[in-house]
């Protein structure tokens, strides 16, 4: 579901690249610790009347989808926010434009740090549109890396870098990006930090067509 304006609506959209944000009415301080400790059950559900290809329905009912939650915990909300525990949970969106769905393309996808996170789907929705994947995942060590397993089995090509060299390569995703051949592929697609997307986008210009998030 999402909300917004008193309103409720089911969800029919699942983009790849757009964004969801758990949503909750400005608090008083009082309504607020009553509030957070009724939100620490929230585990993010959405209602598809379609449930996106590949993605099983939910055996608590028609059309209703659980999906992960994880959050780097940076600040207070974030840890608010590591600590929910399952259940329902209100969010609006979604937000942005999503990524151009390309099919029978061949395509690189470049991710760094939490940037990954939206790519994991696009990966997915791109290799069942018969395109040919590579992705590179760059993030700061192993013990911040996440869902490695199921971004191997959603592309053909898997490359991880890392900044410590402590899982796969050591290096930056942006510049394993552009020590690739252009014109090796028909799109780049990439998320995460600014400067490593630059470097990435830069090496491509004028070559190949790049959408960044």
């Amino acid at each position: 579901r999402a909300g917004g304006g008193g309103k409720r609506r089911a969800v029919r959209r699942h983009d790849a690249g757009r964004l969801w944000k758990p949503h909750h009415e400005p608090l008083s301080r009082p309504r607020l610790h009553r509030r957070r400790a009724l939100s620490r059950r929230a585990v993010l559900s959405l209602r598809h009347a379609v449930p996106p290809a590949g993605v099983p329905r939910c055996a608590e009912g028609p059309g209703l989808r659980l999906m992960g939650w994880d959050a780097v915990v940076v600040g207070r909300g974030t840890g608010i926010i590591r600590n929910f525990l399952p259940g329902p949970m209100d969010v609006i969106g979604p937000f942005g434009k999503g990524f151009t769905i390309a099919e029978n393309k061949r395509v690189l996808i470049a991710g760094g740090g939490v940037g990954n996170a939206p790519l994991y789907f696009l990966a997915r929705v791109l290799t069942s549109k018969g395109c040919s994947v590579k992705y590179m995942y760059g993030h700061r060590s192993r013990d911040h890396m996440f869902l490695t397993s199921m971004f191997m089995e959603a592309c053909r090509e898997f490359i991880a870098v890392t900044d410590d060299g402590s899982f796969g390569t050591r290096g930056f995703a942006g510049d394993a990006a552009a020590e690739e051949n252009p014109l090796d592929f028909d799109v780049l697609y990439t998320c995460g930090p600014q400067v490593m997307m630059k470097k990435a986008a830069l090496a491509f210009a004028g070559k190949t067509p790049v959408e960044v998030s």
